[in-house]
């Protein structure tokens, strides 16, 4: 499961979007480019033109979370994998990681915007693919390039960095193969996917981490303990043990 990686939770901008608008005219970018959020998709005021179809995109490859500068960036992906960390950052100043599966992820079938490569290898791997996940605008990485990580990490700070209209974090994912490389980077989208069907936002990562950490240090609730109780007493009994003196030993040790 993908849970939210900022405590902020006000989505600004969705996959597939067109919500930035770009310093320009007929398709012709005025420089210094100047970059705008406009509220309706698709519509830009005088002297502004869309920003992504000027990128070559069909639109925004990714979500858009506003965030306040300095706020803390957690990797938010659960799953039975390790993760490696890169660096992201492009050279219109914009400061990023990339986080990669170090192991093909399961997955019963694939997000939107996958092409013929992610889905041949996803079969080829028995329904199973790397993936990457793209953290932007960055005030700062607070991870090395290459160093491992796990859900929970604090692996950035958001910022307002590079072709950005204010502090945010621009979070995408993509599939890749097993040298990291982007899969179907001619989608529309650079190779990202509307990963939106396996994330839930709803819940802060770091929240939902602590509350299994609560959960665990609480120990098994009254039926599960009567459910072991009971285990261990069957199998007790196939194994021919007198339990008649060992119930009350058992009970007290369980908590029941």
């Amino acid at each position: 499961m993908i849970y939210r990686p900022i405590k902020t939770y006000r989505r600004t901008q969705g996959f597939g979007d067109n919500m930035v608008c770009i310093s320009g005219s007929r398709n012709t970018v005025s420089y210094p480019a100047r970059y705008v959020h406009t509220e309706a998709s698709g519509l830009c005021r005088t002297g502004f033109i869309p920003m992504y179809s000027t990128f070559g995109m069909k639109g925004h490859n990714g979500l858009d979370y506003a965030s306040y500068t300095g706020e803390e960036l957690y990797h938010s992906h659960i799953a039975p994998t390790s993760w490696t960390a890169y660096d992201a950052s492009d050279n219109s100043g914009g400061l990023g990681l990339d986080i990669i599966s170090d192991s093909p992820l399961a997955f019963d079938e694939l997000c939107p915007g996958a092409g013929s490569q992610a889905l041949a290898l996803w079969e080829k791997q028995g329904k199973k693919i790397r993936i990457k996940h793209r953290y932007w605008h960055l005030k700062r990485p607070l991870v090395k390039n290459g160093e491992k990580v796990s859900h929970g990490t604090l692996i950035g700070e958001c910022d307002n960095t590079g072709a950005s209209t204010g502090s945010h974090l621009h979070w995408g994912m993509k599939y890749v193969d097993e040298n990291g490389n982007t899969l179907d980077s001619d989608n529309g989208y650079y190779g990202a996917v509307d990963f939106t069907k396996l994330l839930d936002d709803r819940a802060y990562v770091m929240d939902f981490i602590a509350q299994q950490n609560e959960l665990s240090l609480q120990g098994p609730d009254i039926e599960q303990k009567t459910a072991i109780y009971n285990l261990l007493l069957s199998f007790l009994t196939e194994m021919k043990v007198d339990i008649s003196s060992i119930k009350s030993t058992l009970r007290r040790a369980l908590g029941l």
